[in-house]
């Protein structure tokens, strides 16, 4: 792992740059985040995500302890960086977030979000569990599921926000689970 220095984040996000971000050891799927950092503090790194359709969509959240590499120059970044500046792409921050550490980041995406996405990637790597949390209590938590299909399904594992590697929100997939479930 390589040090994430704050301060380089800083620049990025005052840049308005877009970044690419590795995390080697957990990038079975996906082998980097495109964004532009939105928010961050010593434990996350917020990023308002570039998607394949090259626009903004939605918000993904990354532990820094996990950040292999943070690369300003990377393949496709003129590409990206034109594309963004022609379609008259701005980065937002997310409204009332809170990315002091996963558990305020939680609280905070749920007041104002109608759904979260979680990933455990460490101990659950083909797992993506999206929808509300309905219990939050000394480190762990319960999610009311939503499935691919819109439909809702209590799961009552208690989970370790410990093991929460990467959280998403706010973009498309889950605007649309959202609306169909209505929430």
């Amino acid at each position: 792992m390589m040090k994430v220095h704050e301060e380089d984040l800083a620049t990025f996000e005052k840049a308005r740059q877009l970044i690419s971000v590795r995390r080697d050891h957990l990038s079975m799927n996906l082998p980097s985040s495109e964004g532009y950092v939105v928010a961050f503090s010593s434990e996350l790194l917020v990023l308002h995500r570039m998607s394949d359709r090259i626009d903004l969509d939605g918000y993904e959240v990354l532990r820094v302890v996990d950040i292999s590499e943070v690369l300003a120059e990377f393949h496709q970044s003129g590409f990206l960086a034109v594309a963004a500046r022609l379609k008259q792409l701005e980065p937002q921050k997310p409204r009332n977030v809170d990315a002091t550490n996963t558990e305020r980041l939680l609280s905070s995406i749920q007041a104002s979000y109608p759904v979260v996405a979680l990933e455990r990637e460490l101990i659950a790597p083909d797992e993506c569990d999206i929808g509300r949390i309905t219990v939050m209590s000394r480190g762990r938590f319960r999610m009311r599921l939503l499935t691919p299909r819109a439909e809702w399904a209590d799961d009552d594992r208690w989970l370790s926000l410990d093991d929460v590697t990467r959280v998403t929100f706010d973009g498309e997939y889950e605007r649309t689970l959202a609306l169909v479930a209505g929430v």
